[in-house]
């Protein structure tokens, strides 16, 4: 019924009237009383369908409408970072999150994020970082904040990937599209223009109709058929290329099934023709594309390939961009190196910045390189971009390999500037000195020292990478005494300094009796480990370097790593006087979590310091604030404090002070010497004052324990040194001084102690004069 209705342009009776082609027409016909109705249902439903027919349903896949999704995102997220809108910039983060967890299961593979969701977190990241402090409305300032850390840390989970996606970014179909849009608003234009045309010829029809009504139009269902009939040729055109586009790519399907994922990568890659031959098929295009009536017509599915923008750069060192990138492919002279080195501080931290490949290539410009100034910047640049590798890491600190190649490289930059003595490096380089490094030794000794300190935390004790980096740690003393001596050349004291307290930092702890022990199994070795002849001297020396230049926090650090070094070497007397002297106590309110460790450790050397030498009194008043604290270990940066409520940012900061297990003081030795300094203090007091209730009391800590083993009628055997301590006791305050001893003796914490035999000979003294005390007190 429609079709007859189309082609004859009438309508029944039933249907109300006759259907004209003009609207006019329609308006003057009266509408029937029993038609109406079914004239404007089947009209409307005539009308639906031809439109329905016209329109071609286009079915798309859960996947298309996923990237749909984030497309509609990465647009609204690039319109507010224009209006800078960080209020609706961290609804669209929100937004963006929500919906790669619902099309996780169709986009990703192997839980990898799909390249439009790293294109979105990108662009809002170049959006935070690229905003300059400007002053924001309340709100915005807070989503600014807000959305600045949850991007930071969710950058961070997704490291890996953001830096392959900058290396190798999405490519923009922005351009193409706008392009493809320039043209169909050109076509539309010209398809305005010839309907304009259209419309004058049909007014002038219209006055012409006006003259003539009474002729009938018999031109226009003849018309009406033409346009189908094109209509349907396009469609057959439309189908012969898809199933002609379909067969070609079940043939290319087929070709790659044999290939090797090199060669169909080749094959798929778009492919950007010469100029030469790109605008010979230009010119062959648009001389083909053209009609009768001088119009261009675009290809059905052809896309523009745009040519890659040139390099800035100089034409003659094109070189530079290289096929194979681990390998330079230009000479290798002064004048190319200086011009990559140009270039390579310009791309650094920048996108498609790789730090390996430039190490390779540095490695290699070291070798061509003839002037003196040209490899200090290598060896400058060399060591920073090996700084930088760490970064990149997932245990955030540098490999053995590159820990070790950086010291060699420093050692090297230093025997070139031991060659050339006028030379100096400068902190910082203004443009018209251009014979000038810019680059601070100290600066890179204290990252080594840091990079170091982090290698000892990462690696499990008693393992051999523990001891690969305990050899290190030899390496980096002897460099710190290169750059003591570069440093005292060129006058520059202050960082001669800085370089002094790292030495300082590595020899104070060390024993004298074990490092001799050490030097006679090293013998006939070739590794060698870094020993002082004399280190008291040494200690003294570098300390007074440190009080004369250095800055506050390093004169407190110098004061308690002398007063260490006394303490373990017997010197009581002197570690004492110089804590009283230097009022390190008073500054300790102003000092960070490492100094404030050192101080701790301090304290446990010098109450051991004072037991040794048979102060027991003096052992016990040091030790009874550090040795009787249930968090002894974090005290002594030994351990990390559980706690439900610690932030993450606690934890890193509580894992940066732990100390290395080399470093570490046993935490059995300094309780069971606070116990047996008490236990020799206490047993002969409570004989001698037990009726004086406003007696001396040593230790209320130590008598709490002895109420609590008497109350026990069952006595186990005893495991811990607290309950072999609390035995002891027992066996003293009978008089029974001999058992006593004896079971103080066998406690394993002796072999912690340096001269724990001579210390047990002193004991065994001390023990018989408590013991004769309390007897004579007793009865």
């Amino acid at each position: 019924l429609y079709y007859y209705i189309k082609q004859t342009g009438k309508m029944s009776k039933w249907m109300g009237g006759d259907n004209s082609s003009s609207e006019e027409s329609e308006e003057e016909q009266p509408v029937q009383k029993g038609g109406g109705r079914f004239q404007s249902k089947w009209a409307v439903a005539f009308d639906s369908d031809s439109d329905d027919e016209d329109e071609k349903r286009v079915v798309k896949s859960h996947k298309d409408k996923k990237l749909e999704g984030f497309k509609e995102i990465l647009g609204k997220i690039k319109n507010h970072e224009k209006i800078k809108d960080f209020v609706s910039l961290l609804q669209d983060f929100d937004n963006l999150n929500k919906e790669r967890q619902k099309s996780k299961t169709v986009l990703e593979v192997d839980d990898k994020p799909h390249d439009l969701y790293l294109k979105c977190l990108v662009t809002i990241d170049d959006a935070i970082n690229s905003f300059k402090k400007e002053k924001l409305s309340q709100s915005n300032n807070k989503a600014f904040n807000t959305l600045k850390n949850k991007l930071k840390k969710l950058v961070k989970e997704l490291d890996e990937y953001v830096r392959e996606y900058k290396e190798h970014p999405l490519e923009s179909e922005e351009e193409e599209e706008d392009d493809e849009d320039e043209e169909e608003d050109d076509d539309e234009d010209e398809d305005e223009d010839d309907d304009d045309d259209d419309e004058d010829e049909d007014e002038d029809d219209e006055e012409s109709e006006d003259e003539k009504s009474t002729k009938p139009k018999a031109k226009a269902p003849a018309k009406k058929d033409e346009k189908e009939e094109e209509e349907d040729d396009d469609e057959d055109e439309d189908e012969e290329e898809a199933e002609s586009e379909s067969d070609s790519e079940s043939i290319d399907l087929q070709k790659n099934q044999g290939m090797t994922p090199q060669e169909r990568r080749k094959f798929w890659v778009k492919k950007v023709l010469d100029e030469s031959s790109s605008s010979e098929d230009d010119d062959d295009e648009e001389s083909g594309s053209e009609d009768e009536g001088g119009k261009k017509k675009k290809k059905k599915g052809e896309k523009k390939v745009k040519a890659p923008k040139q390099p800035a750069q100089d034409k003659e060192f094109k070189e530079t961009i290289i096929k194979d990138e681990n390998q330079l492919q230009f000479e290798l002279n002064d004048e190319n190196i200086s011009k990559y080195l140009e270039t390579l501080t310009e791309k650094r931290g920048r996108s498609g910045y790789n730090p390996e490949i430039a190490i390779n290539h540095l490695e290699q410009m070291e070798k061509g390189a003839t002037q003196f100034l040209l490899k200090i910047q290598i060896y400058v640049s060399l060591i920073s971009i090996r700084f930088e590798l760490s970064k990149c890491t997932h245990d955030n600190h540098m490999s053995i390999i590159q820990w070790q190649s950086a010291v060699k490289t420093l050692d090297s930059l230093l025997e070139i500037l031991k060659e050339n003595p006028d030379f100096k490096l400068k902190e910082s380089v203004e443009e018209d000195e251009s014979e000038t490094v810019q680059g601070n030794l100290s600066n890179f000794l204290e990252r080594l020292e840091a990079e170091l300190l982090r290698g000892f935390q990462g690696a499990k004790p008693k393992q051999p990478e523990y001891l690969q980096r305990m050899r290190d740690e030899t390496k980096l003393i002897s460099l710190a005494q290169k750059i003591i001596e570069y440093y005292h050349r060129i006058g520059n004291m202050e960082y001669k300094a800085r370089a002094c307290l790292i030495y300082l930092k590595h020899i104070y702890y060390k024993n004298d009796n074990i490092m001799n022990k050490v030097q006679e199994l090293q013998q006939g070795k070739t590794f060698q480990v870094h020993i002082e002849e004399n280190s008291e001297k040494k200690v003294f020396e570098l300390a007074s370097i440190i009080y004369m230049y250095g800055k506050e926090l390093m004169k407190i650090t110098a004061t308690l790593c002398h007063i260490h070094h006394h303490a373990i070497h017997d010197r009581y007397h002197k570690a004492r006087d110089l804590l009283l002297m230097s009022k390190v106590q008073n500054s300790l309110a102003h000092c960070d979590g490492p100094t404030l460790i050192l101080y701790n450790r301090v304290l446990v050397e010098l109450g051991l310091g004072a037991f040794k030498q048979g102060f027991f009194e003096e052992a016990h008043n040091t030790l009874s604030e550090i040795g009787c604290f249930p968090r002894i270990r974090e005290a002594l940066g030994q351990g990390i404090i559980q706690k439900a409520d610690k932030t993450p940012k606690q934890a890193r900061e509580e894992i940066k002070r732990q100390l290395p297990f080399h470093m570490h003081v046993s935490i059995p030795l300094v309780e069971g010497v606070t116990m047996i300094s008490a236990m020799l203090l206490e047993v002969p007091n409570i004989t001698k004052n037990h009726f004086d209730i406003g007696a001396k009391v040593y230790s209320r800590h130590f008598r709490r324990i002895m109420e609590y083993y008497q109350k026990n009628l069952w006595q186990i055997p005893q495991e811990s040194t607290r309950e072999q301590i609390a035995n002891a006791t027992l066996k003293l305050h009978h008089g029974d001084w001999d058992t006593c001893f004896a079971i103080i003796q066998k406690l394993n914490i002796w072999n912690s102690m340096v001269g724990s035999e001579r210390v047990l000979e002193m004991l065994k003294s001390k023990v018989k004069d408590a013991a004769l005390r309390t007897y004579l007190h007793s009865y």
